[in-house]
């Protein structure tokens, strides 16, 4: 529970000892008791009180439950908490049944409303009056409103001024109707039934249709016809006199109503009503400045004529447009889109302005509307009102939450000032784009523009309007508003009622009216009251039963957004740029499907730039199967290879199930079907060249087997290609550089205009619909989420420090663990609770840099033997490769010096004779001066088992380690006839094509050596030589290499 609130404490004898404005952190599940020791607790010794203390809510004056808990208790953001004797409970407020209630839409008084409960009201100077007017111009007992049951009924106390309604002369009693203004000198005054629902009509102004004037009457030849034209004619005009009148009483009420007054926005703030206005409105931000007599709206048509008028008749129609020419009362409006900035002058200018952001705050959302205010350090308290405003928080409530743009010290007017200019210069950039495109609108108050550099003021003058921020500036007189300032008169507004005003506000949710909210916390999104191991089991159970893919991804202005891999993907496509919150949208999305489907429902295989950290925490779920940071090209057509391979898995284990989809599967299957897979890519334009084109081959196949993709990328403009963006109908923009690159995926500009003060802020757009704006979820708070008690911190606040203030983050909890940290940890703890099984992996670890012959198991051959390990990506396996030289007869190796071709030929030699005994194989090593004789024995040797048709005794494998062109032609008779004799050649040579033709054909194996014992056998497939160990570690125990005797 999080309140900033003011605490006061009183003495016995009423006064108050001590005014303090503190953010309160507290568990709900806490008595009042706790909250009051906690708050006297941070209190100097010297201030806390030493008689027994209650407390009160001074907007009920009702006493607060010391036992039952602080949630319980109706405590809101901006209310007032009296801390006193029980002696001094606080005066109730006024109450009671009343039907109507008396508003004061203009004058001194503007901004007042009260109930009229039934029986008499005296309105007045008189300080017995029940209605006190500050206006000189009003009499001391002036209006008498006598209330009924079903009525209120006017009467003049002869005031030397008198009173006006709707600009007629109020004389008697007058029994008043909706929509009427009284005007008591200055004064303008309504009396509305309650509840008053506004309402402004549309369509054209209505028309009062007039008669045709008739021509005079001539003598006429024939019989006189009974039609008296004059006298239709004042029968029609007695009817358009009824029409005007009426119709002129609705134009005037609904222009009153199209800017509601002072009054009005007063009362709908204290009643807590949801503010209007929509940045698409053309009063977005209109504000009401007065009220005066303007030209009516009323239109009056007539049918043309001609020829000679009556002027009686003439005469009529001309008193009935004058009588109605003019609309009385009515308000005077400054559009600040249109104007860009508006001063106020004189000595009542601050009263003015606050009138002038109290009605910006009542009628606009804290999400489309940001209140910037900067004043000088004596005017601090004046303007501290402002701070319980939710529309101070707009700009930093993703940046810094909690802190306010209101400062008043130089240094944090600076800091405030740099942030509205930053925002401006990057609104700037889109040069095409309109003010209306900008949201929030920014609006700075500036009380005196002294403490605001003049060249800064010029460009906020010169350049806001077209970037969506306007200035509201205050001045002794018109000559010291900046230029390009217009001055404007207005009704003020007491500090009184807009400290009231703002405190009503300050309990504004900034997702109220159906806008995202500007922070969207991870465990909130989630739902999650506690973050455990045994939570997160049970949100997996209906999961279970749940054939869809869904998880919040963020708030909207409805609550949660929720994406469905597959009803809105199966892919996605997902544009940011850095900062904008695309890493955090990632992190967030993953660890809400993990916390919402186990590992044998979901599996995440995730992409990441290289020396990047986007994954980190998501690394670690027991859901990612596959980790991959790299730009190297072989280890990406790896994983592509392996990935291709899963595909087919996935591809065979339906049709053995005899199913068509991975959905069909899970329903007739469930025990059989293999976990969905997602793939997310961090950055696709860093991913490795032919990563793309791959995952363009998933995409199209892996709808069926239960593969996704999101892809992610700062500016798809160019990155993404037709084919993945139209696999991709999932599309989600966070803030882009260019309008191009929120055209790819919104196709409309919007996310090019998304504000960097507001990170994470997204587009969302599902199956094709119109985006959606979102919040997305974010990890990084320290929440209390995980703990069932939280201690009760006091922070005192001061609005005036700007973005120094406090900054109100959730409270720090299990050390400095943040949410998505310690929901990771609880995803992992409930996978082991659980007794979830682990899930395969789609590609095997790279090949170790070592083997050693002591860890490979030999397989069943003739002549077969181990010598190394290889991986078989479209396998997905790696395995120990044997070398069977009873397949392959002979066997070439080429590699560089270095690459370890001496070491492979040591290998194959220890593992020969590890397999076979000196009695069924015999190695030699042919090498130096004694090669080509050593060879020549080797022949004829061969020639002998030839002539017997088969050969005796024990096999012969002879390892050459270099080629030498001498031995061509030796070698070749060899490799010809050796297989049959049961003598096998091994040749190691730096060139392949320093061996002939005519040899290379006789030697079917291959091995390609490239570095440290890593090569490529069959061309394709990556093997790593094990080295011989112990095998030969001694000379005796080495490959011999001496004359062989036949």
């Amino acid at each position: 529970m999080d309140l900033l609130i003011d605490v006061r404490v009183a003495r016995r004898d009423s006064t108050v000892a001590l005014d303090r404005t503190v953010r309160i952190r507290t568990d709900p599940a806490g008595s009042v008791t706790e909250l009051i020791t906690a708050f006297l607790g941070s209190l100097d010794p010297a201030d806390r009180p030493q008689q027994t203390t209650w407390a009160w809510l001074e907007r009920t004056g009702r006493r607060l439950d010391p036992a039952k808990p602080v949630g319980e208790q109706g405590l809101r953001c901006g209310d007032v908490l009296l801390l006193g004797p029980p002696e001094q409970p606080p005066v109730p407020p006024p109450g009671g049944e009343h039907r109507f209630e008396l508003l004061v839409v203009a004058g001194p008084d503007a901004g007042t409303w009260l109930p009229l409960p039934p029986g008499e009201f005296v309105i007045g100077t008189d300080p017995g009056g029940d209605l006190v007017l500050n206006d000189p111009a009003a009499g001391r007992r002036h209006l008498h409103l006598g209330i009924g049951s079903h009525e209120v009924a006017a009467t003049d106390l002869r005031s030397p001024a008198g009173t006006r309604i709707d600009g007629e002369p109020l004389t008697g009693t007058v029994t008043l109707t909706g929509g009427q203004l009284l005007r008591l000198g200055g004064t303008l005054i309504a009396v509305e039934e309650v509840p008053a629902e506004p309402s402004v009509p549309g369509g054209p102004p209505p028309a009062v249709w007039l008669p045709a004037v008739p021509q005079p009457v001539r003598k006429r030849r024939f019989r006189r016809s009974p039609a008296d034209p004059a006298a239709d004619f004042a029968a029609a005009m007695d009817r358009a006199e009824v029409d005007a009148a009426v119709k002129h009483r609705s134009v005037v009420r609904t222009r009153r109503a199209e800017l509601p007054s002072l009054a009005h926005v007063v009362r709908a703030a204290e009643r807590h009503e949801p503010p209007r206005r929509r940045p698409d409105d053309l009063d977005f931000v209109t504000l009401r400045v007065g009220t005066a007599d303007r030209p009516s709206r009323l239109r009056f048509e007539q049918a043309a004529t001609s020829g000679d008028f009556d002027p009686a008749h003439t005469d009529r129609i001309t008193a009935l447009r004058e009588r109605y020419a003019t609309d009385p009362d009515v308000p005077v409006e400054a559009d600040l889109r249109a104007l860009g900035a508006l001063g106020a002058t004189g000595p009542g200018r601050d009263a003015v302005l606050r009138s002038w952001v109290v009605q910006l705050a009542a009628l606009v959302r804290p999400n489309d509307l940001a209140l910037v205010v900067l004043c000088e350090p004596e005017r601090a308290g004046p303007w501290a009102w402002t701070g319980w405003l939710p529309h101070t928080r707009t700009l930093t409530a993703a940046i810094a939450p909690g802190a306010r743009t209101v400062a008043a010290e130089p240094d944090d007017r600076a800091r405030v000032l740099a942030l509205v200019e930053a925002l401006l210069r990057q609104r700037r950039r889109g040069r095409h784009a309109i003010a209306e495109a900008f949201t929030p609108h920014v609006v700075v108050v500036l009380p005196d523009p002294r403490p605001v550099p003049r060249e800064a003021l010029a460009r906020l003058v010169e350049e806001g309007p077209r970037g969506g921020i306007s200035l509201l500036v205050g001045a002794a007189t018109a000559a010291e508003l900046p230029a390009g300032v217009p001055a404007r008169e207005g009704d003020g507004l007491s500090l009184t009622v807009a400290d009231r005003v703002a405190r009503a506000l300050a309990a504004t949710r900034d997702a109220g009216g159906g806008a995202a909210p500007r922070v969207a916390p991870l465990a909130e999104v989630l739902g999650l009251a506690e973050v455990t191991p045994s939570t997160i089991v049970k949100r997996w159970v209906p999961s279970t039963r749940d054939r869809g893919l869904a998880a919040p991804i963020g708030l909207g202005g409805a609550g949660p957004v929720t994406v469905d891999l597959r009803r809105d993907g199966p892919h996605g496509l997902v544009a940011g740029v850095a900062g904008s919150g695309r890493s955090w949208l990632l992190r967030s999305y993953l660890v809400a499907l993990a916390a919402t489907y186990p590992a044998n429902r979901l599996t995440f295989v995730l992409v990441d730039e290289p020396g990047a950290d986007t994954f980190a925490e998501c690394a670690t779920l027991p859901h990612t199967v596959g980790v991959f940071a790299d730009t190297d090209q072989h280890r990406a057509r790896r994983v592509l290879i392996s990935l291709n391979a899963e595909v087919r898995r996935r591809e065979g284990v339906l049709r053995r199930h005899g199913v068509k989809d991975i959905g069909e599967m899970e329903r007739r299957h469930p025990a059989a079907a293999p976990a969905n897979l997602l793939i997310v890519v961090a950055e696709i334009a860093a991913a490795p060249e032919e990563f793309v084109p791959g995952l363009r081959e998933l995409a199209r196949r892996g709808r069926a087997t239960g593969v996704h993709l999101l892809l992610a990328t700062a500016g798809p403009h160019g990155v993404v290609d037709d084919d993945l963006r139209a696999e991709a109908a999932l599309r989600i923009a966070l803030r882009v550089e260019e309008e191009a690159d929120s055209l790819e995926v919104l196709e409309r500009p919007d996310a090019a205009h998304l504000s960097p003060l507001l990170p994470g802020r997204a587009f969302v757009r599902l199956g094709g619909g119109e985006p959606e704006p979102v919040q997305v979820a974010y990890g990084g708070f320290r929440s209390p989420a995980g703990r069932r008690t939280q201690p009760t911190a006091i922070t005192e606040v001061r609005f005036e420090s700007g973005l120094d203030a406090d900054a109100g983050a959730p409270v720090a909890a299990d050390g400095d663990r943040t949410d998505l940290q310690r929901l990771a940890e609880a995803i992992a703890a409930a996978h082991r609770e659980a007794r979830v099984p682990d899930q395969p992996r789609p590609w095997q670890p790279p090949l170790a840099a070592t083997y050693t012959l002591d860890a490979l198991e030999a397989a069943p051959g003739v002549f077969t033997a181990p010598i190394g390990m290889v991986d078989l990506p479209n396998s997905q396996v790696r395995q120990v490769w044997q070398l069977d030289l009873e397949e392959l007869g002979h066997l070439l190796v080429f590699g560089p010096a270095g690459a370890g071709k001496t070491t492979l030929l040591d290998t194959i030699a220890a593992s020969f004779q590890r397999c076979y005994d000196a009695q069924a194989v015999r190695v030699y090593r042919v090498s130096g001066e004694e090669a080509l004789e050593l060879l020549g024995t080797i022949e004829s040797l061969v020639r002998e088992r030839a002539a017997l048709d088969e050969h005796h005794g024990a096999r012969v494998l002879v390892l050459v380690d270099g080629h030498d062109p001498l031995l061509n032609d030796a070698l070749t008779r060899v490799a010809a006839e050796g297989k049959a004799a049961g003598v096998h050649l091994v040749l190691a040579t730096e060139q392949r094509s320093a061996v002939p033709t005519s040899l290379s054909r006789l030697m079917p194996g291959r091995i390609a050596l490239r570095a440290a014992g890593r090569g490529l056998v069959e061309g394709t497939i990556e093997l790593q030589v094990a080295t011989a160990g112990a095998a030969v570690t001694t000379p005796a125990q080495r490959p011999r290499q001496l004359r062989l005797e036949v």
